[in-house]
């Protein structure tokens, strides 16, 4: 039962236009992002179904990833040439993510 529902949830997704960005059920939609200056914010899902005794159970909650327009690269020669200490640079992008394509899938 629960492979039949993440069947059907995918269909749905892709059907709106979504695509599935990591590993962890996230769905965003890059045509309908909203672009500020240096930053892209992608509207998006988050699904998980469980089963429990009752039945399958969905959690379907919004998110929305925040994309910086910049390279990792460009964002380093920015704060190094700002004289900023490699330390303070580390604390800088901790705890970030970098948005990257393979093949046809994005992470």
């Amino acid at each position: 039962m629960n492979s039949f529902h993440k069947v059907y949830f995918n269909s749905i997704m892709m059907r709106m236009k979504f695509e599935r960005v990591g590993a962890r059920g996230n769905y965003v939609n890059p045509a309908r992002a909203v672009t500020l200056n240096t930053l892209q914010i992608w509207p998006g899902f988050f699904t998980a179904l469980q089963n429990i005794d009752k039945g399958p159970v969905i959690q379907l909650e919004l998110t929305n990833k925040v994309i910086r327009q910049d390279t990792l690269y460009e964002a380093l020669k920015k704060l190094n040439s700002q004289g900023k200490s490699p330390d303070s640079i580390n604390v800088e992008f901790k705890g970030l993510s970098v948005a990257t394509t393979y093949g046809n899938n994005k992470h």
